[in-house]
């Protein structure tokens, strides 16, 4: 390709990428804006009906099918659907007449939505989450905005004794605030494909533009570059018959300025090419040659330096390995405890969540140690320490850690000490609901070297934030309900 047309291409494509740029940045400013339009629409639409608590609670269809069709006003609403508090269909009502569109499952559109929050959510046709941008409303015909909102009742909807008076009178009173009291939901469906259809006739013209400033930035390039690189072209043909060894003499071009300055560069090519060439081949050797060596001397660098950091990451292994787990169990220690139970107790606190520590010392397990000898101890720790482990489940520990640092579901503080954390509990007695469970596990009798065992363990439990909200707080606590456990007779567990 010729400097011409590489300027021209250059050119070209710059402008295309701006003016695809400019309309791209003009439609997807418009989309929003309209988008947020229809929704701000919708918002202050579900907020100016005051008669709706009165009509879902008197089931009036009629109204509420008349208070639907308010709804559909914003031109790209597709449908919107009334639920009672359960998700259950109240009415429903669709731009098209006589269309019944099949809403997605309540469950879905509320998932991970307070109550009293306002739920926004976009799927596609497969009623798949998908984005509610620009692109996604080009590829997806289907994608909609899927609104839902709690309708708000002054009055108490559980109660059948109301009168419209009664609503009516709820509504007129100078303090009436927002109750909480829920009386049915609205969904709204807002497509995304018809909100790109109405800012159209504002992206047209935009794009017009856009092609017709290509068109011209296209036309004047081309005629500039010609007139520039004319005299650039001819000197060119005469770089190629000297390069082909065609001229022996001396070159006599037509021109001035920039033009004569090549033209005697090009008769001082003429007479030193031959030595020039030689040159170079002398060179281009010297350096393959060196090439070589080098790239020889490099893969063997490259061979030590990666074995030398395959040394160091399994000695890195190997040393947390030892500094944060329990040789004897492989169970964490109390190190790796320590720092992730902190870290577990800050992020409960600022997350309002409940988590539970279960203090576990085995009954009489000195007796069996000296008895048995200490191999028989480690055994029958090895083997408390699996059992603990296969009978936490995930859905006891709830295993929320941070991203994919360690567990300290099952840990071992030493000597016969062990934990268990459950991280955001529904409630204090799930915690000892798991206890009950490991004391059924540790109960079933354990068999070393020929010895028939039974160890029982007595746990004490404490619950952050109610206990304590700091580690050693924590401990403190469930160490305590520990030693009252195991004073009211061992093989228990106590808060």
């Amino acid at each position: 390709m010729t400097i011409a047309g590489k300027i021209n291409a250059l050119v070209l494509v710059i402008t295309a990428l701006l003016g695809t740029l400019a309309t791209g940045f003009t439609a997807t400013r418009e989309f929003r804006l309209e988008r947020d339009l229809v929704v701000d629409k919708t918002v202050a639409l579900v907020s100016s009906q005051p008669d709706l608590q009165a009509d879902i609670y008197f089931r009036d269809m009629g109204k509420l099918q008349q208070t639907l069709g308010r709804f559909l006003q914003p031109q790209p609403v597709a449908y919107a659907v009334l639920y009672d508090t359960n998700g259950r269909i109240l009415a429903q009502r669709d731009r098209v007449a006589g269309a019944l569109t099949e809403p997605p499952p309540f469950e879905l559109l509320r998932r991970d939505v307070a109550a009293t929050e306002t739920g926004e959510r976009v799927f596609n046709g497969a009623r798949e989450a998908s984005g509610q941008g620009l692109l996604n409303a080009v590829l997806s015909k289907d994608s909609m905005i899927q609104l839902t909102f709690p309708v708000f009742s002054l009055l108490n909807p559980l109660l059948a004794n109301h009168s419209l008076a009664d609503f009516g009178a709820a509504v007129m009173q100078p303090d009436a605030v927002a109750s909480v009291y829920i009386v049915g939901y609205l969904q709204v469906a807002v497509s995304l494909r018809s909100i790109l259809l109405g800012v159209m006739p504002v992206v047209g013209p935009a794009f017009l533009v856009s092609l017709l400033l290509v068109l011209l930035s296209s036309y004047l390039t081309l005629t500039i570059t010609r007139r520039i690189t004319a005299p650039l072209s001819r000197m060119a043909r005469v770089a190629d018959e000297i390069a082909s060894g065609k001229l022996k003499n001396t070159v006599q071009v037509e021109g001035s300025g920039e033009v004569r300055e090549i033209a005697t560069i090009l008769n001082g090519i003429i007479s030193g090419l031959s030595h020039y060439k030689t040159r170079m081949d002398v060179d281009h050797q010297l350096l393959s040659m060196k090439v070589e060596e080098r790239t020889s001397q490099l893969t063997r660098r490259n061979a030590e330096l990666n074995k030398a950091v395959l040394e160091v990451t399994e000695t890195k292994d190997r040393l947390r390995q030892m500094a944060y787990y329990d040789s004897l169990t492989a169970l964490p220690n109390r190190r790796l405890f320590t720092e992730q139970l902190d870290l577990l107790l800050r992020l409960a606190k600022r997350n309002g969540e409940t988590l539970a520590l279960l203090f576990l010392d085995l009954d009489n397990f000195k007796r069996i140690n000296d008895s048995l000898g200490h191999s028989a101890g480690d055994q029958l720790l090895r083997e408390v320490g699996a059992r603990l482990s296969g009978c936490v489940r995930e859905s006891d520990v709830v295993a929320h850690y941070v991203e994919s640092g360690p567990r300290i579901d099952v840990s071992r503080l030493g000597g016969d000490e062990f934990t268990v954390v459950l991280n955001q509990i529904d409630c204090p007695e799930s915690a000892g609901m798991v206890a009950r469970r490991l004391l059924d596990a540790l109960s079933q009798p354990i068999v070393i070297g020929g010895h028939e065992l039974v160890v029982t363990p007595s746990i004490g439990i404490a619950v952050a934030p109610g206990d304590a909200n700091d580690v050693d707080g924590l401990l403190k606590a469930a160490d305590t309900a520990m030693y009252h456990a195991k004073a009211a007779g061992k093989n228990n567990c106590l808060f």
